[in-house]
């Protein structure tokens, strides 16, 4: 009897050890984190990184419709794009106006993505001490409490409205971006008009 009760508190020390070791590293590591403004903005990057991959919920834009692009600028897609084969959106496929127009929304999401990283990974630099961001990095990476550091980032961000695509509706509604959009639609403008279709109100005004 006494041998089980060494063993069984044998096994817990080397349990508690596994789960509790990698949050002492973590914290040791933090309390060295630099303090440098560069290189928190790097960390925080970093732990961006590694909050998505561990939520599975990438900021991208993928599942937006780009019929509903089209549709903004004042044009459908099935009418102006009737002529392209229905392999236009195929790696290998040759140059269409379709496929060039699916072209450019990629650099769209893109450039969204490079944006809304940068503004995350800046709040949380500006918002979270150096030792919190390399704490929370390391404790989503490396221990069996990632989940309560990842919920820890989850609710920071979300207070501050940058967790969902949609809450960058109006951030990013600045000159760059309306530039951006406005190029979508040109390309569009000149897709109806290598068609022979009506041009858009838009781009008449």
């Amino acid at each position: 009897m006494r041998a089980v009760r060494m063993l069984l508190l044998v096994g817990s020390v080397f349990l508690m050890g596994l789960s509790f070791g990698p949050v002492a590293l973590a914290a040791l590591r933090a309390f060295s984190a630099p303090t440098e403004e560069w290189e928190r903005h790097r960390s925080a990057g970093s732990l961006l990184q590694a909050f998505d991959q561990r939520t599975a919920a990438p900021l991208g834009t993928s599942s937006f419709d780009w019929s509903i692009v089209a549709r903004d600028c004042g044009y459908d897609v099935d009418q102006l794009f009737r002529n392209d084969p229905e392999d236009r959106l195929e790696m290998s496929s040759p140059w269409t106006p379709g496929g060039g127009y699916f072209d450019l929304l990629v650099w769209y999401e893109a450039v969204f993505e490079l944006v809304a990283g940068q503004m995350r990974a800046e709040y949380l630099a500006a918002s979270l001490s150096a030792f919190d961001v390399s704490f929370l990095n390391t404790c989503i990476r490396e221990t069996v409490f990632a989940p309560l550091c990842a919920d820890k980032v989850n609710r920071r961000l979300a207070a501050a409205g940058l967790l969902r695509p949609s809450d960058f509706s109006a951030k990013t509604s600045v000159p760059e971006a309306q530039r951006r959009f406005a190029t979508i639609c040109m390309y569009l403008d000149g897709a109806a008009a290598r068609a022979v279709l009506t041009l858009s109100p838009r781009a008449t005004r």
